[in-house]
């Protein structure tokens, strides 16, 4: 495969043809200029060296900047503090990703455009192959910044996602929607709003919260650390969450949680130990990590919430004791779970997130909590927890229940 420096100008008439029809003639008449008809036949995709990836790149968002985007299907939603246009060329990824965010869709016009496309509709803008061999992350990543843009390093052939940060829109283009990461079933536009949240100096974490009467508390580890099957304990006994996955994090006057995703998941043998969720989730299915994914809404009364306030950090630890323990830790601790579970996401990127996290433990008093079996306790415990107003001493629940 030869590699060429901007696929994107060797697209001719024929295949820009479809596109085109939805720009401004402005617009029209410049992208033509730049696209000579091809000698050869382009229809596999190029290898191009970092330069020409971010020419590429340039080349999309111009065009995708002067487009008409109620030509296609469209949303715009608040979502965690952030107004968003999402522009989709396939009506069940559209579906899929607006039904799974904690989002509201508003009337008027929206800050950031981001246009989640794939190459089967989308086919004039091309879709690239980077070769890695010539440009590595660090590489990339300084190009990427040199050029006012945010970009994710194409590990995968088929998948690009970059945000053009003046202009503030941002493009999700694969070859499918068969070509998505397992994962992104769970977290779509995963990528864009880490982005987005970075430049509010706020995070997207790998994190569960849980909350009672407007105050709570964030919970982190890593997977199978127990953050889900420990949320679903809290709902279950009455308390309110933002998410049990991901959520956005931020620091003001006080820390915050904000909700980005309206679904929990947990697998067959965490939802036993929740009374009546084992029958009621029994006919779903579960996804490719073995987990049940659903709306809480549908068996529990209100257990979300757009924001809690935050008053304390739990580290969950799956300990089999006979009944839940809470002891204050020191924030290195909590670091060290942060290092697997947060703050390496995104390889390669800038991350701001080693000065965040360190405010944020600075601010709030960190705790570990050991958990028994019995889901219900482990609930009850937070909850009487989160109701004393988070005490430094920590608490077990026989003590909840004497005070």
């Amino acid at each position: 495969m030869n590699e060429y420096p901007c696929p994107l100008k060797l697209f001719g008439k024929t295949a820009f043809t479809k596109l085109s029809q939805e720009l401004p003639v402005e617009h029209k008449r410049k992208r033509s200029a730049i696209m000579p008809k091809p000698t050869e036949d382009y229809s596999l995709p190029q290898l191009v060296n970092g330069a020409g990836a971010i020419e590429w790149m340039r080349d999309v968002l111009d065009l995708l900047a002067g487009t008409n985007p109620t030509a296609w299907i469209t949303h715009h939603i608040s979502l965690a503090g952030l107004s968003l246009q999402l522009v989709f060329d396939d009506a069940e990824l559209a579906k899929s990703y607006v039904d799974m965010m904690s989002a509201c869709e508003l009337d008027a016009s929206c800050q950031h455009r981001v246009f989640v496309l794939t190459a089967k509709r989308s086919a004039a803008l091309g879709l690239p192959n980077l070769n890695r061999s010539s440009c590595s992350p660090e590489q990339f990543q300084s190009l990427v910044k040199s050029a006012g843009m945010r970009a994710a390093y194409p590990f995968q052939d088929g998948i690009w996602k970059f945000y053009d940060i003046q202009r503030k829109i941002g493009v999700q283009l694969t070859k499918s929607r068969q070509t998505l990461p397992l994962w992104d079933a769970t977290a779509p536009l995963r990528q864009h709003l880490h982005w987005l949240l970075d430049e509010k100096d706020q995070r997207l974490a790998h994190a569960a919260t849980l909350g009672l009467d407007g105050k709570g508390l964030v919970m982190f580890g890593a997977g199978g650390a127990g953050k889900s099957g420990t949320t679903l304990a809290g709902i279950s006994v009455g308390l309110k969450t933002a998410g049990d996955d991901y959520v956005a994090l931020g620091i003001d006057d006080t820390c915050f949680a904000r909700s980005l995703f309206r679904v929990v998941k947990q697998d067959r043998s965490g939802l036993a130990r929740i009374p009546h969720l084992k029958q009621q989730t029994a006919h779903m299915d579960v996804n490719w990590r073995g987990k049940v994914m659903f709306d809480p809404d549908e068996f529990y009364a209100e257990p979300f919430v757009g924001e809690l306030p935050l008053g304390a950090v739990v580290l969950p630890s799956i300990a089999h004791l006979a009944e839940p323990v809470l002891q204050r830790v020191k924030p290195r601790e909590v670091m060290l779970a942060l290092m697997t579970s947060n703050l390496h996401q995104f390889p390669a990127e800038h991350d701001r997130g080693m000065s965040f996290y360190a405010e944020l433990l600075r601010r709030l008093p960190s705790f570990r909590l050991d958990l028994s079996p019995d889901a219900e306790k482990n609930g009850r415990l937070l909850k009487a927890f989160i109701a004393a107003g988070f005490p430094l001493e920590g608490m077990t629940l026989s003590a909840s229940f004497a005070d």
